[in-house]
């Protein structure tokens, strides 16, 4: 079992505000307290999980505790590549305890929006947006080229989620070893969400996988995603982004990441390089 205590002071303009905290991932399951009350369990060792800690805040100095207990032996809990033994044999590595992806602390008012989805269409040059909220307000995204805005939907909100499709003005489909991305922008209130997406479309067809229908030869490298001091955690961002540039320079273009779920911050990485992934995580 792996503890961490954690003592911070909310920030002035937090009031009237929920805050969350985020898990990015912890191995494996986990308990959490905050100012000696419980909070929430999760079980999620590979994806991120939340907790609203809004309840259980007070004024000045507040503690939060966490718990994050491991058993690799149990065939019911997702262990990827890590050693049922106390060392590393044959294919099997270092074993992962405890926290191992960013965790941070997250401030939103009674309307925001919770999560979305996008689904590019190349065809017809739009993006139809799915976004989950919470609360009241107006719906809108534009989406944006080159600082450029290129497309705009708005929507009023009758219920929890809201779906809006934008006419890009402009096409530009991402590619293979060049990346390419737009941005985005969502407002629902007085809350922003920034992100990104590619126009793009991945197919099989007789045998052949074609991204947006050209077929692609790909050349994939296995990535197991350890390192040799973190173990499952990388000692900086550059060296997620070194990973790919690295892997990109002696001629692969993707690679199969294998029995771990990466960090959101490597995918992000290989968006906007251009960087084919497939995933394969079993128990």
């Amino acid at each position: 079992v792996a503890s961490y205590v954690k003592y911070f002071y909310l920030p002035e303009g937090f009031e009237g505000k929920r805050v969350f905290v985020s898990f990015q991932g912890a191995e494996s399951c986990v308990i959490l307290w905050l100012n000696g009350q419980y909070v929430g369990f999760s079980s999620d060792s590979f994806t991120p999980d939340e907790f609203d800690l809004t309840p259980y805040l007070v004024e000045g100095e507040n503690v939060i505790v966490l718990a994050a207990q491991d058993d690799v032996r149990c065939k019911t809990v997702p262990s990827g590549k890590q050693s049922e033994r106390y060392n590393s044999w044959g294919c099997y590595y270092t074993r992962t305890t405890g926290i191992w992806q960013t965790v941070y602390l997250e401030f939103v008012k009674n309307d925001y929006i919770k999560n979305f989805k996008v689904y590019p269409n190349i065809e017809n040059a739009t993006l139809t947006i799915t976004a989950d909220l919470v609360g009241k307000g107006d719906f809108k995204a534009t989406a944006f080229w080159d600082g450029k805005a290129v497309g705009v939907a708005e929507s009023k909100v009758l219920g929890q989620t809201v779906t809006v499709t934008l006419n890009l003005t402009e096409k530009h489909l991402w590619e293979v070893g060049k990346g390419g991305l737009y941005s985005l922008t969502l407002n629902f209130g007085d809350d922003e969400v920034t992100s990104y997406f590619g126009l793009r479309e991945v197919s099989l067809a007789d045998g052949v996988c074609k991204i947006n229908g050209k077929p692609v030869f790909q050349r994939l490298i296995l990535d197991q995603g350890f390192y040799p001091d973190g173990i499952y955690t990388a000692p900086t961002k550059e060296a997620l982004k070194n990973d790919i540039l690295l892997s990109m320079k002696v001629g692969f273009n993707g690679a199969r990441l294998h029995q771990k779920i990466f960090e959101p911050l490597f995918l992000h990485y290989c968006d906007e390089l251009g960087y084919i992934v497939w995933g394969a995580v079993t128990a």
